[in-house]
């Protein structure tokens, strides 16, 4: 595996980056420290103006609401399960139901939180489908 390991421009023992100026890691840290973050500044907002760019010409006849930015839109609040009986707190352990509840260990059982699901009626509607009805003629060799 051949590999042009170069050494750092500034002579610190580690090796160098071409894509940092041939500086290590921390050199160009601090080669970007010394000239002052506008350097680096430049680079982020040269690349950020070309991604503009290209979004724009992609995104030709857009709305213009579609144009504003919606990043620093805050995210919607996390909700956090809770058992719907006793209240406490069940994260991602909590067992929902079929009712569309969500129920901590004690009240997961639908006996416990006198559930409004009927169970027998969707189990008598798969019956139903699974249930091929055979309607043959009972007597083979019946004459008309």
């Amino acid at each position: 595996m051949a590999t042009d390991a170069t050494p750092c421009a500034n002579n610190c023992g580690f090796y160098g980056n071409p894509n940092n100026r041939n500086l290590c890691s921390v050199c160009y840290m601090a080669f970007l420290k010394e000239t002052g973050v506008k350097y680096f500044e430049q680079q982020i907002n040269s690349k950020s103006k070309i991604n503009l760019e290209t979004r724009q010409s992609s995104s030709s006849g857009a709305s213009e609401s579609s144009e504003t930015c919606d990043h620093n839109d805050p995210a919607p609040p996390k909700t956090k399960s809770r058992c719907e009986i006793c209240r406490k707190k069940v994260g991602i352990i909590g067992f929902s139901c079929r009712c569309g509840g969500c129920f901590c260990g004690k009240h997961r059982y639908p006996e416990k939180h006198s559930c409004g699901f009927d169970y027998k009626e969707v189990g008598r509607t798969i019956l139903a489908k699974q249930i091929v009805e055979c309607k043959a003629d009972k007597l083979e060799y019946r004459e008309d």
